[in-house]
């Protein structure tokens, strides 16, 4: 997400919206499972969270930073090695669990295709 934001010109505020949006739910999604295992200690937790909050913001720093030494055919490369991160996380992270689903698979198949048209 930071990369896209980060390699981004005219929509960059669109991204930011998204980012900050997204990255809200992550976090407390981040955090619930945490508590969850009870088992996991207070420093592994700190770690892990400064982990997932500075990988935005190192990608917005990254793209920013090759498209101010890089030319037009670079940033569009790096616009889709992050559009295919999302499509990436998008299919394979959620959509294969939710069609694992047995009793939704036609509806559910339905609607991914219906989100991609």
């Amino acid at each position: 997400a930071g990369l896209s934001l980060g390699v981004s010109d005219q929509t960059a505020w669109a991204i930011f919206i998204s980012i900050l949006a997204h990255k809200a739910f992550a976090a407390f999604a981040l955090g619930a499972s945490f508590v969850r295992h009870l088992a996991v200690s207070r420093r592994t937790i700190a770690c892990w969270m400064l982990a997932f909050s500075v990988t935005t913001p190192t990608g917005v720093m990254l793209g920013t930073a090759l498209t101010t030494v890089a030319d037009n055919a670079l940033t569009g490369a790096l616009t889709a090695v992050a559009a295919g991160t999302f499509l990436h996380v998008g299919l394979i992270e959620v959509a294969q669990r939710e069609l694992a689903k047995a009793e939704h698979v036609c509806g559910s198949m339905l609607m991914l295709l219906l989100g991609f048209s």
